[in-house]
């Protein structure tokens, strides 16, 4: 599909939790740096809850209108109140997920979607100094959720339950463009790591009613690692085993999983195999010598569920959406390249994938910055291509188009900007300054340091 340059996803954020101002665009990469309590992993979640609202919305007219008419023969009613069906259901959802920073006044969220037509698409969350929240659409969205709406509920007939998902799907899928399957990875991954899968599937049963945001994600993101189990549990599979079975979109160039593949195996140290109930990582140059991954180093377990994750979609071929959080706390800076190069792949494998990451890391954003020179490079001096590829593997390369970076920082001083692009917009690489403020703090000590250790010597 062919996009409007005006026809941007993007959020705008203001005076909500410990975010002051922030207009941030979401491209098929986005990455969220800064210290800790600045508010990445906030503006992860309201994105994620906007990209995920429209399913949320679908689930709630099936559940609350579609199921009772058609499994219970309740009387449906022919008009429905848009407000009351909506609105209300978007604002009870808001206050479900976010309700423990939203205690302030004052602030206001816009959330621009990309639609099929062109058009943008925007909803407005919005709390007055008198504590009145508000929700507000753009008039194209409301007109066509509206009449949407109506259509479905007067012209339900009885039908099998899976047509039902069908049909609804289809009337919202019109409003957004949007598809595939969303998954937020929580840092607490290592949770499906150090404890038996008995254990986890006992806690997914005993919540089955979250009672936060991050209870909701910690269970969406544990189903998902159930399934990421049955994919590999089958036959025994490991990482090379999968990629055997090359699917068709990739028949042409079977290569590119197995540059996936090898790069997993380098972050991992070993190859993945899942043996008799056992999830082993079997170690690089050590014939027959294994770690189980429960006792293996906390890189290795940090990371596993990401590689699984990321792999698994690949082969499926649908569109897919991911927030990462914190993918590189765990591990070596030459890993962190590796993830980036596997997270690069994801993207541009399909045209709709999109990924965001929060990090603390300026080797993750140095990664990013070799992979958007390399095409740079390319785009200045086409002829060097074949060179280029020497260095960087040709499916990591990423357009700076496709990229998008912010710096936060906590507003402590009037003047403070607490958001700000970290990306130059005339050469598409992350700003060179902001790449070397931590080395710049770090040698200005040890210069001050190394001062005063050579006055020592003047002395003596």
């Amino acid at each position: 599909m062919k996009k409007d340059k005006n026809n941007v996803q993007k959020i705008i954020i203001k005076n909500f939790g410990p975010i002051k101002d922030a207009e941030i665009e979401i491209k098929k990469t986005l990455i969220l740096i800064g210290e800790q309590a600045s508010g990445k992993s906030t503006i992860a979640k309201l994105i994620y809850f906007f990209r995920t609202l429209p399913e949320e919305l679908k689930i709630h007219l099936l559940e609350k209108f579609v199921y009772p008419f058609v499994y219970e023969r309740k009387k449906i009613e022919t008009k429905y109140d848009f407000d009351d069906i909506i609105i209300k259901t978007i604002k009870q959802k808001f206050n479900d997920c976010f309700s423990h920073i939203h205690n302030f006044s004052n602030f206001k969220i816009k959330y621009f979607y990309q639609r099929p037509d062109q058009s943008d698409a925007f909803i407005v969350l919005e709390m007055s100094s008198n504590q009145d929240f508000n929700v507000k659409f753009d008039e194209d969205t409301r007109k066509c959720f509206e009449e949407e709406l109506y259509q479905a509920m007067q012209n339900i007939q009885p039908m099998p339950e899976p047509q039902f998902h069908k049909i609804l799907k289809r009337n919202l899928s019109g409003l957004w463009h949007l598809g595939g399957s969303n998954l937020f990875i929580v840092d607490s991954r290592m949770l499906t790591t150090k404890y038996s899968r008995k254990f986890r599937r006992k806690l997914s049963v005993e919540i089955d009613e979250p009672d936060s945001y991050d209870e909701k994600l910690m269970l969406k993101f544990l189903e998902r690692v159930e399934k990421i189990f049955d994919r590999f549990e089958r036959n025994s599979s490991s990482f090379e085993k999968l990629s055997i079975n090359v699917p068709r979109r990739f028949r042409n160039e079977p290569h590119k999983l197995t540059t996936i593949v090898r790069k997993i195996n380098s972050i991992l140290k070993g190859d993945y195999v899942f043996e008799n109930g056992n999830e082993k990582i079997k170690l690089n140059g050590l014939e027959g010598i294994y770690t189980l991954l429960r006792d293996a180093s906390t890189g290795q377990q940090d990371v596993i569920r990401i590689l699984q994750d990321i792999f698994l979609t690949l082969k499926s071929g649908d569109d897919n959406f991911r927030v990462i959080e914190e993918p590189d706390a765990h591990v070596f800076p030459e890993a962190q390249k590796l993830l980036v190069e596997i997270f690069a792949c994801f993207v541009n494998y399909y045209d709709n994938n999109q990924l965001i990451i929060t990090t603390h890391s300026p080797y993750t954003l140095t990664a990013y910055n070799n992979l958007l020179f390399a095409n740079r490079v390319i785009q200045k001096n086409p002829d060097l291509k074949e060179e280029v590829y020497k260095h960087i593997d040709k499916e990591c390369i990423l357009d700076s188009k496709d990229f998008s970076a912010y710096g936060l920082k906590i507003v402590q001083n009037e003047g403070d900007v607490y958001c700000r692009s970290i990306v130059d917009a005339e050469t598409g690489l992350i700003d060179q300054n902001f790449l070397d403020s931590v080395s710049d703090t770090l040698n200005a000590e040890f210069q001050a340091l190394y001062s005063l250790h050579t006055k020592t010597f003047a002395r003596k």
